[in-house]
């Protein structure tokens, strides 16, 4: 088996891998900050605190996506498209009817959870004390729906830089200095307070880069068909709320089943295993819209040369946390507190779904972008559904080894099967040693 890269890159492989660059640093320096940031809660609130802290942040999260009707990844393939082109007025469209739709949305729902915050704590999760941590993300609701969209329209305008202190660095940084002063004096509602105000501080940030970005077609009328923008969001809304359902399902069947202490462990070894695919989420937000734009240009050569070698230069970058979560696992979650090294079967079985993750590469992007939202819901839908099988049937009997079964298997399965829908609709192969 043969491997190599091209002597001389083309312009496409030169921008990705230029940009590319100050975007994998600004997420290792994320990715650190993130890690700190819940070794600080793990060590401030302990396996019990901070497994109501991860089980909260959880639930919000998959709020704040069923929020955005699957418009974030429309919105960076729209703006990368119509921007390549210069047409201003319907960039400008896109963000405006998906930040106003995301809006309503996000304030309806952050209303009804905060109301329904006590009784999902004692009814659902049988867990009293999940109530006020629960209300107080509620009320994160609408300003990290928001924050997502301006990431993904900067994304879509290539300001690397803008969007990734979005995405990775000022909110774990932010919150961060906020958990210093908060959680030794309020606990459990000081972290979710300190999470709450690096999302809001975010979210001004890059409200203010957006304005930056399109002041010199400030006075152009926008014009966009929103039909259009929900065609095409609608169908990644449900690939993106089932992809919601496998990474969060398991951590809330836990909480349902297990206890505080049991999602303590989980949410640490999952946030940990996520570390072996910093690479890839680094490269996507290069990858996603210059595929976009090579889709629009019809350019497939070039599209298939740029998964492939992005899949094979993202495992090498991987192999390093990978080796070390497989050699010294239990060293590892010790780092959060001698009661955390217990979780250590975890994170092996999660950072081995995450490899196959990294191995296939940009393979849900390369569909998303380029008009496949259907072949893309499908992939979902099939993982989902086994998630939610696994997740049913081993943990009762298995605890957090079978969340942690049921959320790594589904990853790598639907990671596979976006794989073939590549290979069937486009004819690329992504796997560059098939």
């Amino acid at each position: 088996m043969r491997f190599a890269f091209p002597i001389k890159l083309d312009g496409h492989a030169h921008e990705i891998l230029s940009k590319g660059a100050i975007a994998f640093l600004l997420k290792i320096l994320g990715a650190g900050l993130a890690f700190l940031f819940h070794m600080a809660i793990a060590r401030y609130l302990g396996a019990s605190g901070s497994g109501v802290y991860f089980l909260s942040l959880t639930i919000i999260t998959f709020v704040a996506t069923m929020t955005r009707l699957g418009m974030d990844n429309s919105v960076t393939r729209f703006v990368s498209a119509y921007a390549s082109e210069h047409e201003w007025v319907k960039v400008k469209g896109v963000v405006r009817y998906a930040l106003l739709i995301t809006l309503v949305l996000a304030l309806i729902i952050s209303v009804a959870l905060f109301y329904s915050a006590d009784w999902l704590a004692s009814t659902v999760f049988d867990m009293a004390e999940l109530a006020m941590p629960l209300q107080l993300m509620s009320l994160v609701i609408t300003p990290l729906a928001l924050m997502t969209l301006y990431a993904k329209a900067l994304q879509g305008l290539k300001r690397v830089r803008d969007a990734m202190l979005m995405q990775s660095v000022l909110t774990p940084l932010l919150a961060c200095v906020a958990l210093y002063y908060l959680a030794p004096l309020y606990g459990n509602t000081g972290a979710v307070s300190a999470y709450g105000i690096g999302v809001v501080i975010t979210l001004i940030f890059g409200f203010c880069q957006w304005q930056r970005a399109k002041s010199a077609w400030k006075q152009i009328r926008a014009a966009f068909s929103a039909k259009q923008l929900l065609a095409s969001s609608l169908p990644l809304l449900g690939a993106e709320v089932l992809q919601q359902v496998m990474q969060a399902l398991p951590l809330i069947l836990l909480g349902v089943w297990g206890s505080s202490v049991d999602v303590g462990l989980f949410g640490v070894a999952q946030r940990t295993a996520s570390l072996v695919s910093l690479v890839l989420i680094a490269a996507n937000i290069i990858v996603a819209p210059k595929l976009a734009e090579l889709y629009q240009q019809k350019n497939m050569l070039a599209l298939g040369r740029i998964a492939r070698h992005g899949s094979l230069l993202m495992t090498a970058m991987a192999a390093p946390a990978l080796l070390l979560f497989l050699i010294v696992p239990q060293w590892v979650m010790s780092l959060f507190g001698a009661e955390f090294a217990v979780g250590w079967q975890l994170l092996v079985i999660m950072a081995l779904g995450q490899l196959i993750n990294v191995m296939t590469g940009s393979v849900g992007f390369l569909l998303m972008m380029t008009g496949n939202e259907r072949s893309y819901l499908s992939a979902n839908m099939i993982a989902a559904l086994l998630c939610v099988i696994l997740a049913c049937a081993l943990i009762p009997l298995y605890g957090g080894l079978g969340a942690a079964v049921a959320a790594a298997v589904p990853l790598a399965i639907v990671n596979l099967l976006r794989v073939r829908y590549v290979w069937r609709s486009m004819g690329i192969m992504t796997l560059p040693w098939l």
